[in-house]
């Protein structure tokens, strides 16, 4: 390779991932400061690295540098050492704000400040969603969905406000998922309910109505330049649900599942279906989340099993100019018995506590985890299963074990939580816990593609904030191993269980 001219070589390199750059860096003092004087070869890595691992590319605007492009290459990797060696020691973006005279969320050695006599600028704020490159938060606040800049920061320090679009959505706003299309744009969908209460519990004079819209983010090259908002669909429907809808999205399909049907709406294509799903006794499932996999909806029920009804293509219906669909008035809906049902009997019928079910990265695979009942030694037990459909027999799918790994807090008796799962990389995926008594901790261990932690070894686990008061919650965490930076919805009710007194919004920059 030393015999070839410095543009080839530099042309290989570029097709080498991190760790191959890595080590091709050990091998001579010439391939070093090539690779470490051009930023073209880690360059080159990380835009593959985003290609790979859906991550927008305008994240990384700001860098120029072969240092800069390695740092944001090998951030994973840098984000596991300090999980494992327990030495995260986040620095805050942004501070939490009270509107009321009590304390806020502590900093990460303990200490709790008094409450800012400023007034909360989050209390409208409804969501919240890191972009993957962890450079741009998106937030929903009020009836503004509003973009802002972690790394172009104001003289307080304060990120960047770089767009905000106008929402027609008032009070029942939900942001359901976000999709990465491409490496400069995203899917986001939305849903505000209008609930009938005027009904009661009479199913048939029910007239709930649900409002899903699509939004479109196309993220320019330069964040100098402007990039574009817009709204890509927008779908009224009506229905007799008491509760609110189910909903989903994946590949320009968004499922709806109402307490009895079943809506597929194809928003690229303006197509829509409606069926009703039953189960093998002919009675209605209750459901309590639903994804879309392989071609199929797939209804999740946390003590039955998987339930799965294929999607028929060459049944979607036109809507033409229509903006909105009634269920109840649709003529002849089709009651449909499910494609595949998974009971949970195939799995040990100790592990009866469901948490966070998620894809696979790169796959069309559901992955989720189980939790044993009892404690032993203070410490608890994880299990984790994938899911695919097998193609040539759906029926004959299976729950395939991937492994255990064991928790164990540091206060006796806290209940941990895995609240939320992250990628990290291609090889590993992190872990938030959160317990009100033992504050919030970030692990980090191996992916699907490789096997869990041993059972006799429990997984490290990083102190990220400490300990909570009983009224605050978690809302949403959103992790970016690349950047280093975590984004925590926080909400605050007077008492448990009691109406929503306050919100908090707080940045940590773990690569400062």
């Amino acid at each position: 390779m030393r015999s070839l001219a410095p543009e080839l070589q530099l042309e290989i390199i570029g097709e080498l991932d991190e760790c191959d750059i890595a080590q091709l860096e050990q091998v001579c003092k010439d391939l070093y400061d090539l690779i470490e004087g051009n930023p073209d070869a880690w360059k080159g890595c990380l835009r593959r690295k985003c290609e790979h691992e859906g991550m927008i590319w305008s994240s990384f605007s700001n860098l120029s540098t072969a240092a800069g492009f390695k740092a944001a290459c090998t951030g994973p990797k840098r984000f596991k050492r300090k999980c494992d060696q327990d030495q995260i020691n986040p620095v805050k973006v942004t501070t939490p704000f009270s509107t009321v005279n009590a304390d806020v969320p502590g900093n990460a050695s303990g200490n709790e400040r008094a409450a800012s006599d400023e007034p909360n600028p989050w209390t409208d704020l409804r969501d919240i969603y890191l972009v993957p490159g962890g450079r741009f938060l998106i937030t929903i606040e009020g009836s503004w969905m509003k973009v802002w800049d972690l790394i172009l920061r104001g003289e307080d320090g304060s990120p960047t406000l770089l767009r905000r679009h106008s929402l027609a959505f008032k009070k029942y706003l939900r942001l359901i998922c976000v999709e990465v299309v491409n490496t400069s744009t995203l899917h986001l969908l939305l849903c505000e309910d209008f609930p009938d209460t005027s009904a009661g519990w009479n199913m048939a004079q029910n007239r709930s109505r649900s409002v899903l819209e699509v939004f479109e983010f196309k993220f320019s090259v330069s964040v100098e330049e402007a990039f574009l908002v817009r709204k890509l669909a927008e779908l009224g429907v009506r229905h007799n649900g008491w509760y609110s809808p189910l909903v989903t999205q994946l590949r320009g399909l968004v499922a709806l599942k109402t307490d009895r049907d079943t809506l597929v709406w194809d928003y690229n294509q303006g197509g829509y279906y409606v069926w009703r799903a039953l189960d093998e006794d002919g009675g209605i499932c209750t459901t309590s989340r639903i994804l879309i996999l392989e071609g199929y909806v797939i209804y999740l029920d946390y003590q039955w099993g998987f339930h799965g009804a294929r999607i028929l293509d060459h049944t979607f219906h036109p809507l033409g100019n229509a903006r909105e669909i009634d269920i109840l008035t649709q003529h002849g809906i089709e009651n449909r018995a499910h494609s595949l049902s998974i009971r949970y009997a195939r799995v040990p019928k100790s592990l009866t506590k469901w948490h966070v079910t998620q894809y696979a990265n790169d796959q069309d695979t559901i992955v989720y985890e189980q939790q044993e009942e009892e404690l032993v030694f203070n410490t608890t037990f994880f299990h984790r299963f994938s899911f695919q459909i097998d193609s040539d027999n759906p029926q004959e799918s299976e729950f395939i074990p991937e492994g255990r790994y064991s928790y164990k807090p540091s206060v006796k008796y806290a209940a941990p939580h895995p609240f939320n799962r992250f990628p990290s990389g291609q090889e590993t995926a992190g872990v938030v816990w959160f317990a009100w008594d033992d504050g919030m901790t970030i692990s980090v261990h191996p992916s699907l593609t490789e096997r869990c932690p041993s059972p006799e070894k429990t997984i490290t686990r990083a102190r990220l904030l400490p300990k909570r008061r009983m009224t605050d919650t978690a809302h949403r965490i959103a992790v970016s191993p690349v950047s280093g930076k975590i984004a925590i919805l926080w909400r605050r009710t007077t008492c448990p269980e009691i109406e929503i007194e306050d919100t908090f919004l707080e940045i940590l920059d773990i690569f400062p």
